[in-house]
C-alpha cells in the first residue's frame, strides 16, 4: 500500500484550494451581514418616518383647537425696556409705551449690631401689611393698615438677628427677612413679598418687661422718616412704589412691573425706565 502527500511535486495550487474552501464557508456570514446592513437601513427609515408623523400629529393637535387658529404675534421695538405678550383674545394695535417709574417692594433695615449676638431681650413683633401716606409722614395718621390682620412673630432673649430673620420668614406675613453684614455688624432687612405702595408693611414691638428692655424696639417699624442714624427702630430704606406708565399718551399705574389687563389679551414686562 503505498501512502502519497499533497505537497511540493505533487503538481497542486494548494494555496488557491484552501483559498476557495474558505470562501465557500464564508458565504452563509457574508449574507448575514448583508441582512443586517438592510435591517439597520430599514430601522434609519422607519425611525425617519415616526418622527415626521410626530411632528405632523403635534402639528395637527395644534390646528384641531381655536385657539391654533387665532395665534397672535407681538413685538416691541425696545424689549430692554418693555416686552410684550399676545394670546389669541388679542386685536391688531399698535401702542406706544412710556415707563417713567418701575414698581418695587418697601425694604426696611435696622441699626446695626453685633455680628451673632443675642438680642437679650424677649417680645413681639407685630408685623402689619398696609401702605404709607405720601409724602410719609410720622405716626399716628402715617400708615394705614391693609385688610389681613397682623403677624405676631415671637422674639426670645437669646435669639440673634440670624434666628430673628428665620423666624419672621416662617410666619408668612407678606414680607421676607434676612441679614445684612454691612463689614462692622449685622443689620436685619425686612422686604415686602410684593412691589406696590399697598404692600408696605409696619412693625410694632412689645416688650416682656418694657419697664427695663427696650432692646425688641431697634426692630420697630412705625416712623417713615427715620434714619439710619437713629437708634430707636428701623427704618426704610427703600419705599414701596406703583409702576406708572402712559400707554398711547394714557396714565396708567400697576401696583406691579407685569401689566395683564391694560388692554384686552395683551401683557407688558416693565423691565427699566424709557427716555
Amino acid at each position: 500500500m503505498a501512502i502519497s502527500s499533497v505537497g511540493v511535486g505533487s503538481g497542486l495550487d494548494v494555496k488557491n484550494i484552501v483559498s476557495q474552501l474558505v470562501a465557500i464557508e464564508k458565504q452563509p456570514l457574508v449574507q448575514l451581514q448583508t441582512k443586517a446592513t438592510n435591517f439597520q437601513t430599514q430601522l434609519s427609515v422607519y425611525g425617519t418616518v415616526k418622527s415626521q408623523v410626530s411632528a405632523l400629529g403635534d402639528a395637527a393637535a395644534v390646528l384641531a383647537t381655536s385657539s391654533g387658529w387665532n395665534a397672535q404675534k407681538a413685538s416691541s421695538s425696545n424689549a430692554a425696556a418693555v416686552s410684550v405678550t399676545a394670546d389669541s383674545t388679542a386685536t391688531a394695535v399698535a401702542m406706544t409705551v412710556e415707563v417713567q417709574q418701575l414698581a418695587r417692594a418697601q425694604s426696611s433695615a435696622s441699626v446695626g449690631v453685633t455680628a451673632g449676638a443675642a438680642t437679650g431681650a424677649a417680645g413681639t413683633l407685630s408685623i402689619q401689611l398696609g401702605s404709607w401716606a405720601v409724602p410719609a409722614a410720622p405716626l399716628p395718621g402715617g400708615f394705614t393698615a391693609g385688610a389681613t390682620s397682623a403677624v405676631p412673630v415671637a422674639i426670645s432673649a437669646t435669639d440673634s438677628i440670624s434666628v430673628i430673620s428665620g423666624k419672621i420668614n416662617a410666619a408668612n406675613a407678606g414680607v421676607t427677612a434676612t441679614v445684612l453684614r454691612d463689614g462692622t455688624n449685622e443689620r436685619l432687612v425686612v422686604r415686602s413679598a410684593s412691589t406696590g405702595e399697598t404692600a408696605g408693611f409696619s412693625i410694632t414691638t412689645a416688650e416682656s418687661d418694657p419697664l427695663v428692655d427696650t432692646k425688641i424696639a431697634r426692630f420697630g417699624l412705625t416712623d417713615p422718616t427715620a434714619t439710619d442714624a437713629a437708634d430707636s427702630g428701623m427704618f426704610v430704606s427703600q419705599s414701596g412704589l406703583n409702576a406708572k406708565v402712559k400707554i398711547n399718551g394714557v396714565d396708567v399705574i400697576s401696583a406691579s412691573n407685569k401689566l395683564t389687563n391694560a388692554m384686552p389679551g395683551i401683557s407688558l414686562q416693565l423691565t427699566q425706565k424709557t427716555t
